[in-house]
């Protein structure tokens, strides 16, 4: 490889290379770097440490000769190369490359944030390499990407993910001992809660080998100078209360009140620390709760840990807020401790859930779910508000808690207010976002079998709102009719007319032609229920014959195009039928007479979601409803067979 490589002679004005670099450079004119860029990484990923050495090398020559610039368009796959190179066995390599970022960094202009994106993970890490001379590289370079950064959000995040959570203690304690040096006056506007909250977490996590209380006090005094007390306050008041209180312990300012602004009284309505009473109460509910949902408790750490940390329930909740929640004799006590709840999983950041809340979500869903039993409505509202937050925060990983999530949503599906289907709707829509639509809706179908007609129609309603928000192709929809068929034969009317909206929006998802999973799942019905089922065909080709769709309102719930009316003396006389869906569904289970419907309806189901798609239906339009009879023995093929 080292044979391939050319690079071409500089004008004298660099004679202040060394020696061994200049010998290296091989006549050419006009200064050019005529080095193919697929020799380039090759030399990078190659794990020959006199190639590596000799491209690192010859590259920081002729970025520094080039104004800073790599003289490649591709930066990206440069920036790849680099990323495998900080990762090498050998110190030299790691800082032959930590100091070519360093020179590009400046120039790097809109593509800064995503090819130093690539780097970071190998990048910051060697922050505590054994080298000084490493380190000293590192912290310069990450100093110059925080000068020309283009989102300082995405920056800071990666200091605490990469950097003070990671798994190393060297790197987390290199880190702490960085941020002063990194952190100067020029970026005293930045919002720094998410590095106090993580240094503040060291004050109790660290053990005695680690060491990091100390630096990371230091660290959080040198932010407070930076921020200004008044911010560096709301910082304080977002942290746990027994963080907050072991904080101003160790600052000497324990007995200090504290005053926040209006703003953190309203963002972050968070509880005062707890006494040590309520700690020694609160570390008993611990276990018997752990007990409880079938986790055997473990004895937390000992020291500083022990003593602030036992009093945090499920990793978030205080002892105090916990005893608030509990309070059986006041309501308005137990109202303000949810929205307290409420302002705590808000502002809960991917590290706290990972490592606080996660390890006990199943027991947090399960507090969850007794709060949705509160008879008060401003409760259960907030709750379900808590329950959409959790599933934000969880995103993918609400997949491995989805069927607690669901059982408990379904407390609250079959409730008569607005408000509260409202936000069922929302908390359904949000898991469909977080995760996928269909193995969601396949788990809220296991309501359709509840005791509870309201549970089962908003089962239904959260079925059809899926089919009207996702495309298509996110969903089996065969096996979505085949779940909601049996539903079409409910005893209850508002089931019933569910289902049928429901087989509208699936026959539009579906599109003309390709209806036949629906006709067969309507067919086994029918086979299934004997008389219950006799007319379900003519009823679901009566109600794709209307030619309209179920919609979602403002409020994002679903209003089916056919209202019926509220009880059976309002009929009209059964000379002046409304149709035979109609009919269905205020039979009740009971058959009018009608015969079993055959195959041959398929192209009359066809015809009529075909029309669907092109012209409205008009409250003067009456839907013209044929059926064509097929032959004895054709009974069960299809038309075009």
């Amino acid at each position: 490889m080292a044979s391939k490589v050319q690079v071409a002679k500089f004008p004298s004005a660099l004679h202040d290379f060394n020696d061994l670099e200049r010998a290296r450079m091989k006549p050419r004119s006009k200064g050019e770097w005529n080095m193919d860029e697929d020799d380039v990484l090759d030399g990078l990923y190659d794990d020959s440490f006199a190639s590596r050495v000799e491209i690192l090398e010859q590259l920081l020559l002729t970025v520094k000769h080039n104004g800073g610039r790599l003289p490649y368009h591709d930066q990206l796959s440069i920036f790849q190369g680099l990323a495998q190179a900080l990762s090498a066995e050998h110190w030299e390599i790691r800082l032959k490359c930590t100091q070519l970022i360093h020179e590009i960094i400046p120039n790097l202009g809109e593509n800064l944030d995503t090819c130093m994106g690539v780097v970071m993970k190998r990048l910051l890490p060697n922050i505590g390499d054994t080298k000084i001379s490493v380190r000293r590289a590192v912290i310069q370079s990450l100093h110059v990407y925080m000068i020309h950064v283009q989102d300082p959000t995405i920056f800071l995040h990666n200091i605490v993910q990469i950097g003070l959570e990671n798994d190393n203690p060297k790197v987390r304690r290199e880190t702490i001992n960085a941020l002063p040096v990194l952190l100067t006056r020029e970026f005293s506007h930045l919002n720094l809660y998410e590095v106090t909250q993580s240094l503040a977490k060291k004050l109790i996590d660290s053990s005695v080998e680690d060491n990091l209380r100390d630096p990371s006090l230091f660290t959080m005094k040198k932010i407070e100078e930076l921020v200004g007390d008044p911010e560096f306050n709301t910082y304080l008041q977002r942290l746990a209360a027994p963080i907050r209180r072991y904080y101003l312990q160790l600052t000497e300012r324990e007995d200090e009140i504290r005053k926040p602004t209006p703003k953190s009284i309203s963002e972050y309505s968070y509880s005062a620390p707890a006494s040590s009473r309520e700690q020694r109460v609160m570390g008993m509910s611990s276990r018997e709760n752990s007990e409880r949902n079938g986790y055997q408790y473990e004895p937390r750490q000992t020291g500083a840990s022990a003593k602030y940390m036992d009093s945090l329930e499920f990793g978030i909740i205080s002892s105090q807020l916990m005893n608030r929640l509990n309070d059986q004799d006041n309501f308005r006590v137990r109202a303000q401790a949810v929205e307290e709840l409420k302002s705590i999983v808000g502002g809960l950041i991917a590290s706290d859930l990972q490592h606080q809340l996660v390890p006990h979500m199943i027991a947090f869903i399960s507090l969850l779910n007794n709060l949705l039993d509160d008879p008060n409505f401003k409760i259960t509202t907030v709750t379900l508000e808590i329950l959409c937050l959790t599933v934000e925060k969880l995103g993918s990983n609400v997949k491995m808690f989805l069927k607690p999530l669901v059982l408990a949503l379904s407390k609250r599906m079959g409730d008569t207010k607005i408000v509260v289907r409202q936000a069922v709707m929302k908390v359904a829509m949000k898991l469909m976002q977080s995760y996928c639509a269909h193995p969601v809706l396949i788990v809220i179908c296991e309501n359709l079998h509840h005791r509870n007609s309201r549970v089962r129609q908003e089962a239904i309603n959260i079925v059809i709102a899926a089919l009207m928000t996702f495309p298509s192709y996110d969903f089996a929809l065969s096996d979505i009719c085949e779940v909601v068929g049996p539903s079409l034969t409910d005893p209850k009317r508002q089931v019933r007319q569910a289902a049928l909206e429901c087989f509208a929006a699936l026959a539009q998802a579906m599109g003309a032609g390709r209806l036949q999973p629906l006709v067969q799942a309507v067919d086994n019905v029918e086979l299934n229920t004997e008389r219950e089922g006799e007319g379900l065909m003519s009823a679901v080709q009566a109600r794709l014959a209307r030619r309209q769709l179920p919609r979602l309102n403002v409020d994002g719930l679903v209003e089916y195009a056919t209202p019926i009316p509220s009880s059976a003396t309002h009929r009209p006389p059964s000379n002046q039928s409304q149709g035979a869906d109609m009919d269905w569904i205020l039979a009740v289970g009971g058959g009018n007479g009608s015969a079993r419907s055959t195959r041959a309806e398929v192209m009359e189901i066809e015809s009529a979601v075909s029309s669907a798609r092109s012209t409205p239906y008009t409250s003067d339009q009456k839907p013209n409803v044929r059926r064509f009879m097929s032959a004895g023995k054709g009974r069960n093929r299809l038309p075009w067979e």
